[in-house]
């Protein structure tokens, strides 16, 4: 009888720890997708605010050196020279603005 009750508890000790691992592995698998997911939304996220700060960051510099220039603030060549940079830090050959030059 004794050997039957030892027999008992070590089987349902083991039933314990194994299901305790069963429950670690399940929350360990739960947290790796929570993680993938959350990573997954901040990179959509950071990749439609870097869209939206670029147009709106680019065709703000270029009105405000066309009215520095129109007010006189700005000569030709200063302008000039700053649309370059925008247009050489952006990666596009030549100067951006070239054409608003000549008709404004």
């Amino acid at each position: 009888m004794a050997d039957a009750t030892a027999y008992n508890t070590m089987t349902l000790a083991q039933q314990g720890s194994s299901d305790a691992v069963f429950d670690v592995v399940l929350w360990v698998i739960v947290l790796i997708i929570a993680v993938v997911v959350l990573g997954v939304v901040l990179m959509q996220l950071r990749r439609i605010m870097r869209e939206n700060d670029d147009s709106q960051t680019k065709g703000l510099m270029l009105d405000d050196l066309r009215k520095l220039r129109n007010e006189g603030h700005l000569s030709p060549e200063e302008y000039q020279r700053a649309v370059d940079a925008i247009a050489q830090r952006m990666g596009t050959p030549g100067g951006v603005d070239k054409g608003s030059q000549s008709a404004e």
